[in-house]
């Protein structure tokens, strides 16, 4: 994990919510896996939510600089119909639990393939 101000920065708005949807993802590929009646969340709408977080934090780093999510987003509403949170009010600690390593490595490989300025 970088420790420059402009990976801190980028970790800091994404990891939260990414954590949370990769979390959601894993429960509801479990609920589908064990034919649970009523699925708390369709996997397909999380893939959907994940996919454009990815998108966001391509473009962060493509940019220089973080980018809001909701001047990205057509509404601030994901295809699950989980309204975005800043990241300031999604309390996850990094690296605590699986997907958080998770969302923490997707960042990584991200800044390593289109590289964050220094």
């Amino acid at each position: 994990v970088r420790e420059d101000a402009e990976y801190v920065q980028l970790h800091h708005k994404h990891h939260p919510l990414l954590a949370i949807k990769l979390a959601e993802f894993t429960t509801a590929l479990k609920e589908v896996l064990e034919n649970v009646a009523t699925v708390s969340h369709q996997p397909s709408n999380i893939h959907m939510d994940i996919s454009r977080i990815v998108r966001h934090i391509e473009d962060d780093v493509k940019t220089g600089g973080p980018t809001s999510v909701g001047e990205r987003c057509d509404s601030r509403v994901l295809q699950s119909g989980v309204e975005l949170l800043s990241p300031a009010s999604v309390s996850v600690t990094t690296d605590t639990t699986y997907e958080d390593t998770l969302a923490t490595t997707v960042i990584n490989k991200i800044v390593m393939e289109h590289g964050v300025r220094q």
